[in-house]
């Protein structure tokens, strides 16, 4: 557990580089807003709910992959950085 721990921190230490703005479009609102995005549709279709028009959900993919953005680069560095210090 440990050593996969120190790996990922290892690998946020190389990620970390792109910089917080970067890394909260790319993995906040495009990678995790498209995740939910698609998530939300299929759920919806799913289970027999009206499907709204693709832009209501964007408009709630947006916020939430920023939020997730912002605050996992915030845990993470958190993290990075009591790595560094321990070392």
């Amino acid at each position: 557990m440990i050593f996969n721990r120190e790996k990922q921190l290892k690998k946020w230490g190389k990620t970390r580089k792109i910089g917080k703005w970067k890394f909260v479009i790319f993995y906040g609102i495009f990678m995790s807003g498209l995740v939910f995005l698609l998530g939300t549709l299929l759920l919806e279709w799913m289970f027999g709910d009206e499907v709204k028009e693709v832009s209501d959900y964007i408009t709630q993919a947006i916020p939430f992959g920023f939020t997730y953005g912002f605050v996992g680069w915030h845990v993470m560095e958190k993290r990075y950085k009591n790595f560094i210090d321990n070392q």
